[in-house]
Order: C-alpha cells, then sequence, then structure tokens
C-alpha cells in the first residue's frame, strides 16, 4: 500500500512537533519482546544532546526503525541488535541526525550488497526459507527516506552482521508537550477501578499496550481477535474498548457492528490503526465507534483519548 503510493507520488510527508526520545524509545520497547525470545542483547544508545522536540514525520520515522530493526533481529541468532542515534550537525533553526541499526546477524555477501534495496530483493533463497524475507521493508525504509531528503546506507560482512544507517535533517521546535497530571487523569482512582478491553492481535502490541494501560491505572483484558472481543462483551462488564482495525477471524468494523447492532451494547470503543487511510476515521465513526487513534501513539495521546471518550459517554459506570 506504501509503495503504490510513493510510487504513483500520493504518499505525503507531514510535519508536526513531536518527542524524539519518546519515539525511539518507542520502536525499543515494541522489539524488545521479540529480542528477548530470541535470548539477543538489544541496546538503545542515543546522544546526550539530541534535541527533545524535532519537527517532522514522527510516524515514518517510526516505520523506517521498526523495519531496519525489525529484519536485523529477525537475521541474529546470537549477540546483540542496537539502535544508535548521533547528532552530525546543528544550527539555529535546523539539526541533522544519523540513526543506525547494527547486529551481529547472518550478514550479506558483496553481490547481494549491490541490490538489498530493490523491489522484492531476498539474501538468498536458503536465507528466505530459514528466516522469512525482508519483503517490501527496505525498499519502501529507502525510498521513505529519500521523500524526506535523506540517505540510507549499508556495511556488511557475511557471517559478522551488518549496519544499516541513514540521516535525516529535522526542523528544531520549540513546542512544549503537555505533561499529563498523572492523579488527575487516573478516571475512577478515587471510585472504582477503570475496565478496559484490548482487541489486538499483534503479541507485541499487547505487551506494549498492557503497559501503558496499567500505568495509566485500569485494569485491562485481552482479545485476541474481534470474535474473542464479542465473546468477552457479551460475559463481562467493560468502560472502553481499544479496537485494532486490521485483525485476523474478525476485524474491528466486524466486531463493532456486532457490539452495536446485535448485542445493543453502547459501550465507548477506539478504533485503533497503522493504517491511516483518507476516510478511515469517518467510517470509524459511521458505524458506531466513539474515538480513533493511529498507531504508532503517544502514551499522552492514548490517555487524552480515553478520558475524551469517557467523559462524554453516557455507557460508563463509574459514578456508580
Amino acid at each position: 500500500m506504501d509503495l503504490s503510493k510513493i510510487e504513483s507520488g500520493k504518499l505525503e510527508i507531514e510535519s508536526y512537533p513531536f518527542n524524539l526520545t519518546e519515539i525511539l524509545r518507542h520502536v525499543h520497547h515494541l522489539l524488545k519482546v521479540k529480542a528477548e525470545e530470541k535470548k539477543l542483547d538489544f541496546s538503545l544508545y542515543l546522544d546526550a544532546d539530541l534535541p527533545e522536540m524535532i519537527e517532522g514525520d514522527r510516524g515514518r520515522l517510526n516505520q523506517i526503525l521498526m523495519n531496519l530493526a525489525g529484519n536485523a533481529i529477525k537475521f541474529t541468532h546470537e549477540g546483540d541488535v542496537s539502535i544508535q542515534v548521533k547528532k552530525l550537525e546543528e544550527t539555529s533553526t535546523n539539526v541533522t541526525l544519523r540513526f543506525s541499526v547494527k547486529d551481529t546477524g547472518i550478514g550479506m555477501s558483496e553481490e547481494v550488497l549491490e541490490r538489498i534495496f530493490e523491489r522484492f530483493t531476498q539474501a538468498e533463497s536458503s536465507t528466505t526459507r530459514k528466516f522469512g524475507g525482508t519483503g517490501l521493508g527496505l525498499s519502501i525504509s529507502k525510498q521513505l527516506v529519500e521523500l524526506q531528503h535523506g540517505e540510507i546506507h549499508v556495511k556488511s560482512k557475511q557471517g559478522i552482521g551488518s549496519e544499516f544507517y541513514f540521516i535525516l535533517t529535522y526542523k528544531k521546535s520549540n513546542h512544549v508537550e503537555n505533561k499529563q497530571n498523572t492523579d488527575l487523569n487516573r478516571l475512577g482512582s478515587k471510585k472504582r477501578q477503570v475496565r478496559i478491553l484490548l482487541c489486538e492481535d499483534n503479541v507485541m502490541n499487547q505487551k506494549l499496550a498492557e503497559m501503558v494501560i496499567k500505568h495509566f491505572g485500569f485494569e485491562i483484558t485481552i482479545a485476541n481477535h474481534g470474535q474473542m472481543g464479542v465473546e468477552l462483551v457479551k460475559k463481562e462488564n467493560f468502560d472502553l474498548i481499544l479496537m485494532d482495525l486490521q485483525m485476523p477471524i474478525m476485524d474491528g468494523y466486524q466486531a463493532t457492528s456486532i457490539i452495536r447492532k446485535n448485542l445493543n451494547n453502547s459501550i465507548p470503543i477506539i478504533a485503533m490503526t497503522a493504517h491511516s487511510l483518507v476516510g478511515e476515521k469517518q467510517k470509524c465513526l459511521d458505524i458506531g465507534m466513539n474515538g480513533y487513534i493511529s498507531k504508532p501513539f503517544k502514551q499522552s495521546e492514548l490517555l487524552n483519548e480515553i478520558n475524551r471518550v469517557l467523559s462524554t459517554s453516557t455507557h460508563s459506570n463509574l459514578d456508580n
């Protein structure tokens, strides 16, 4: 989908303030679970003088890093993987950063290196069978970097490891984030616990969401797909549902329609999706959802949306 948009010239790079360290730690937390499953050391190294706030496309930076670091973990069976970010240059208005993903994985031959960013390139057939291919990830990453007027390179030695690195220049931002008052925002803390149902099939996303929601002081129950979510709504009482849209067996649209029409349940539902398409938010609202948030999300954005939806909902029993 992204590649077709890039090739047709329809993919736009956005520019808005975001917290650089937050997005880097977000990627690290998401992928750490997979690295730990393979008993790999997975580290994040950041220059001490990185700017806190910059202006650019946070979602595309996340996508590039997830592609590169995800591949590094996939193709490394022992040793370590690291994400490193260094400041190369800074002016009064801009900052140039070098993002690096290094691993001690299988590495690549010179022949493969010459075409690694080409569409559908795989290292070799035996590697693909053993580890799975990189798919379109590297091709998309290269084009996303170049759309942001940056450059991407790779260094690798077969049997030793690889380093993918890219350089991007961002505008510096004076934007100050609103720090949420945890005590004020923990809904129900003085009355009873807020119960949230998360419908999400991705294990890493489940673990991240569970950590974030428990940090908010809320209870969380996880459903692996929409059908499981519907069954849980039949049996238990929840204050809110976080509904992923793309799931196997039953997706978020189908589950929401059943909850609204078949179960006649008005429980607040917030859509969550990594594929933000034009008109999708309105489609979610039209079938009965109450809110919408794009992944990857900031913790503050998710908390604000939960607070907004619960505070305007007639379903919530927080005063009981």
